[in-house]
Order: C-alpha cells, then sequence, then structure tokens
C-alpha cells in the first residue's frame, strides 16, 4: 500500500464522515478520536508491511491499463509499470504477467529472465512453506486485513503454465534441449500439484478444528452462491493438468527424436481433452510407426479413422493459438456465521463463464486449409481452481471475523467507544476479496496441425474476431514448422519456432 494510497483512506473518511457522524449524533471532539483511531490502525497495519497494493486496489484494476497498453502496441509503458514491481511481496505474479507480455513482444531473452524469476520465487516460497509455520491458512496479520495481505503463491495450473512458456521461448531460440527440460519440470508440477492441495485442504481443516469451527455450518449458503461456478467447472477434472502443455511436451519430444516419449503424451492429452481431432491423428501416425499394433487398431476403431500418411515432398506445419485473456475474477458479498453472529463478507467468484470458442483459420491462394481446435480451456481450469481453493477461503474468512471481533472488544476496552468504531470502520474498508490471478493467460487454447507442399507458403490468419495476418512460413519436407499466435481483443501476435 503506497503513501498515497493511504491518504486517500484517511481522507476519504474525513471527507465522506464527518456529516455521517455529525447527522448521528456523535460531536466532533469524538468524531476526531475515532479519525484518530482509525488513523492508528492503518499506520500499524502499513508499517507492518502488510498493506500491499491489492489490499485496497484490487488487482485485475490494477492490470487494466497494462493490458491496454499491450492491445496498443505500447510494450515498454506495460512493461515498465510491472518491473516496479520485481521486489513486492505478489513479485511471482508481477513477473509471470512480464514474461507473458514480452513473449508477445517477440522478446524471449527478457521473458526467460522474467519468468525465471518467478520460477524461483516460488521454489523459495515452497522451501519456507517447508521449514516455517507462516505459510499456514492464519499467517500474520491478514487475519486482520485479507487474504490479499498474504504474499501470492502461483496457482497449479499458473505453474505449469511457467514452465510451458519457458519451452516456448527456448523453442523461439532453437533450444529444443532447453525446451525438453521445461515440458519436464512441468510435467513435474502437474504430478506435484495434487499432493500441494491435499496438504492445503489438510492445513484449512486443522486451522478450524483449533479454533472450534465446523466448515459446514455455512457450506449450503456457500454452494447456492457459487452453484453456477461449480457447473462451469465441471468441464475439467482438476485444475492441475492440461491437454495443451501435454500437447507442447509431445511436440518437442517429437523434435527430440524421442517419439515414444511423444506418443505417451499424446495419450495423456487425448485423456484430458478426448474430442480434440489433431490428438487422434498424431496417436494414429505414431502408433502405426513405433509398430503399436494393437494401439493403432483400438484408436482407427475408435476415432473411425486410419489416419493420413506422409507424401514425399511435403512437410507438416503445427499452429499453438492462444484466443483472449482468461475470465477475471470478481467480488460477492455473503453472510457467514462465526460464533453465532453472521457478518457479510467478501469473496472471490467468476461470473464471466461463457465458453467463447472462437477460432482461427488459415488459408492460401486456394481456400481454407483447416481450422484450429479447442485442447484446453483456461476458463474451466481457472473456475476449477476457484472451487478447489474455496473450503480454505471460507475457514480464513471466519477465522479473520473472530480476529477482527477480537481487535473491535481490544480497541473499545482500551480506546473506548471511539476506538470500537474506530475498529468497526477498518473492519469494512479491508473487507476485500483475493482477486489475484494471472490475468494475460489465454481463455483457452487450441491446435492445427497440417501438411503443406515443401517450400515458401504464403499463408493467410483470420481469427473469429476479426483479426488477421498474412506470413511466409518454410516448409520443409519430413520437418516440423510451428507458429505460436496470440489473438487479444483487436490483434494476432504472430512468432515462429
Amino acid at each position: 500500500m503506497s503513501y498515497s494510497c493511504k491518504n486517500s483512506c484517511e481522507n476519504s473518511f474525513e471527507n465522506n464522515g464527518t456529516n455521517n457522524f455529525v447527522n448521528s449524533g456523535v460531536n466532533r471532539q469524538n468524531y476526531l478520536h475515532v479519525v484518530r483511531c482509525l488513523r492508528l490502525f492503518i499506520l500499524i497495519f502499513f508499517l507492518n508491511g502488510c498493506a500491499t497494493s491489492s489490499i485496497f486496489n484490487p488487482y485485475p484494476s490494477q492490470l487494466a491499463e497494462i493490458k491496454s497498453n499491450v492491445e496498443n502496441g505500447d510494450f515498454p509503458n506495460a512493461l515498465k509499470t510491472l518491473d516496479k514491481k520485481r521486489n513486492s511481496k505478489d513479485k511471482t505474479l508481477y513477473m509471470l504477467e512480464r514474461g507473458r507480455i514480452s513473449q508477445l513482444q517477440g522478446d524471449e531473452d527478457v521473458s526467460l529472465s522474467d519468468f525465471e524469476l518467478a520460477i524461483n520465487s516460488e521454489v523459495i516460497a515452497d522451501e519456507k512453506a517447508r521449514i516455517s509455520a507462516s505459510g499456514t491458512v492464519a499467517s500474520g496479520l491478514a487475519l486482520f486485513s485479507n487474504d490479499n495481505a498474504i504474499g501470492y503463491r502461483a496457482s497449479s495450473y499458473e505453474r505449469v503454465m511457467m514452465h510451458h512458456y519457458q519451452a516456448i521461448n527456448y523453442l523461439k531460440k532453437k533450444d529444443v534441449e532447453g525446451a525438453g527440460v521445461e515440458v519436464r519440470r512441468a510435467a513435474l508440477e502437474q504430478r506435484d500439484a495434487m499432493e500441494r492441495h491435499s496438504k492445503a485442504i489438510a492445513q484449512a481443516e486443522k486451522e478450524a478444528r483449533t479454533n472450534n469451527y465446523n466448515p459446514a455450518e455455512n457450506s449450503a449458503q456457500i454452494n447456492q452462491r457459487f452453484a453456477a461456478m461449480y457447473t462451469a467447472a465441471g468441464d475439467v477434472k482438476n485444475s492441475f493438468q492440461n491437454a495443451y502443455t501435454f500437447y507442447v511436451s509431445g511436440l518437442i519430444y517429437e523434435l527430440l527424436g524421442e517419439p515414444n516419449d511423444a506418443y505417451i503424451d499424446y495419450k495423456k492429452a487425448l485423456e484430458i481433452y478426448p474430442g480434440n481431432t489433431v490428438v487422434q491423428q498424431d496417436l494414429l501416425r505414431l502408433s502405426r510407426n513405433l509398430g503399436f499394433n494393437e494401439d493403432y487398431d483400438i484408436f482407427s476403431k475408435k476415432f473411425n479413422h486410419q489416419g493420413e500418411k506422409a507424401k514425399p515432398g511435403e512437410g507438416e506445419l503445427v499452429i499453438l493459438y492462444e484466443d483472449g485473456y482468461v475470465p477475471v475474477k470478481e467480488e460477492i458479498g455473503i453472510p457467514i456465521g462465526a460464533r453465532r453472529t453472521i457478518h457479510t463478507v467478501s469473496f472471490p467468484i467468476y461470473r464471466d463463464l461463457s465458453r467463447q470458442t472462437g477460432r482461427l483459420s488459415l488459408s492460401n491462394e486456394l481456400g481454407v486449409i483447416g481450422y484450429t481446435s479447442m485442447i484446453c480451456d483456461f476458463r474451466a481450469l481457472a473456475v476449477k481452481d476457484l472451487q478447489e481453493k474455496l473450503p480454505g477461503i471460507v475457514i480464513r474468512q471466519v477465522l479473520r471475523l473472530i480476529a477482527k471481533e477480537g481487535m473491535r472488544k481490544t480497541a473499545d476496552n482500551n480506546l473506548g467507544a471511539a476506538g470500537s468504531i474506530a475498529a468497526i470502520i477498518f473492519n469494512v474498508v479491508s473487507e476485500r476479496a483475493d482477486r489475484r490471478s494471472w490475468l494475460t493467460l489465454p481463455r483457452n487454447a487450441q491446435i492445427l496441425r497440417v501438411r503443406l507442399p515443401a517450400g515458401v507458403q504464403e499463408l493467410n490468419l483470420s481469427s473469429s474476431n476479426g483479426e488477421r495476418d498474412t506470413i511466409s512460413v518454410n516448409i520443409r519436407e519430413d520437418k516440423m514448422s510451428i507458429l505460436h499466435v496470440v489473438g487479444t481483443r483487436n490483434q494476432l501476435f504472430v512468432h515462429s519456432l
């Protein structure tokens, strides 16, 4: 929380609160006493390092201008703004945004550096959580403010995408070995995510038992408000795995000359997203080429297709298309009970639940060659991630209610009615949902894989949103060429890997 933000909170109260207090019968002397008490709460909060910028200024609001800069091609300002957050408590999140934007700009060296900083930040936080009690759900002065006071920890799907995009960066630098290292790290993240999730739930339940709270008390109220979100989350099994990363991993293993490993990851991709015809074709091709005749017979019957065979004088073009932006968390007030009292508290929620499956077309002077098809719905992953975290969020909110009520009683005992009023005002002002998440991630990812005649090809890309681009691609015989295409609100970013 900046000094200007602190002053803004105080001035807003002084400017807007005077009439309300005077009209309610509190004299000016008592009013000034309340203001002094309130200032004391804010000062203590500020000096203890908990007043990060997201506590009073929601993270989506911070990112709005940065995303606008990207849309207008003003990368320097977007990156400069994020660079100022390099040493903040939320540096992991800011560096994820910066790494993604640097990649869109075409600067893979800066993107590599930014993502590596985010990765190292998570590694350090993991180590601290293993050796310190500060990683519990009731950590620090977050109990007296909101979850934004806790340093940001990347969600499991975000941690996987750190390594995914690092692999893309290495491919742009023609370092296939480096890309191979990153997809292996991504696979490890996907395996470890379930264990981290189980530990987080267990810790939250332990905190609830310690404070004599039964989570079932508020479950009906919570489930009712989040019913639509739960339905959208039903599109994916969990937030820990995504078929897009497994597919890119398969491509990289093919480039490394490791078709068996590629085959394994394509199978994993199909398990997660069984309807993608591109992955089906790849499994048919590799099962035939590797001599897995039993698998080939099963797949050809299941897909009702024999698979295309390579022709002399042709090469492959693979398009990795990422469309739009992942939805933004909003805020909702829900009455919940704690120790026989009911309070309305703020929760994060996703309301933008529409699927939005626009696609990218590839064409030449002869007509349309093909369309991309969905392989990952990041909207559903983000919603599922929040659903998985809700039990812990509810428990933290109840513990926070208890702590804030204790703070109010202490203020009343030590400072009288004015202290109690100031504590109530501070509690209301600081009641904010944690709306932080990696917001420059795409809404969904799609793929297309086609065979084209060898040689330089003039190709047209066109999105459902009307974004267009014309590119020249050198197709090499029996080789794979890859395009990374990102469609935002009004333009396409196209990079050759």
